[in-house]
């Protein structure tokens, strides 16, 4: 990880910054919170959003890990590889699914909310985590950068200066 942005749609709730804020303060940590506003009024203003993923996916820049359900709805915990890497001492490698909780206590994978409007899109009843899931290029991202582990340590010159 290089780094973290995060940012919010005002909407709704005016005192959110401020509740963010308070919490910053109080946990004693703080960063940048940007305000996302492209485009936030107009009919099409959600449909405009949602429509920038279309390039990127459809050049394939966008990954995304198996639904970690079954037909059953049962959840897959780990695969046989993922077991093997992890007991190789490389658990990083692991994907861990994204599980919420809804409002009435029901576990439910992240993954899949996104997934199951992507391929419907546009002809789903909801469309908010595509929507939110848009919000990302109103952050301008970047690609990660590879540093070279050499280029981190210090200067060493043969006098010892």
């Amino acid at each position: 990880m290089q780094y973290v942005k995060v940012g919010y749609e005002r909407y709704g709730l005016l005192d959110a910054l401020e509740h963010f804020e308070e919490r910053m303060l109080i946990e004693k940590i703080g960063f940048p919170i940007e305000e996302l506003a492209w485009p936030s009024e107009g009919g099409n203003a959600k449909y405009d959003r949602i429509q920038r993923l279309e390039p990127d996916h459809r050049a394939g820049k966008w990954y995304y890990a198996a639904d970690p359900t079954r037909e059953d709805g049962t959840r897959i915990e780990e695969t046989k590889n993922q077991r093997i890497v992890r007991e190789q001492g490389q658990s990083y490698r692991v994907f861990k699914p994204v599980w919420r909780m809804d409002g009435e206590g029901n576990l439910y994978s992240l993954n899949t909310i996104v997934l199951g409007q992507l391929v419907r899109y546009p002809y789903v009843n909801k469309d908010d985590a595509l929507d939110c899931l848009s919000r990302l290029y109103d952050m301008e991202p970047e690609p990660p950068v590879i540093i070279e582990a050499a280029s981190l340590e210090p200067e060493i010159f043969v006098d010892g200066i």
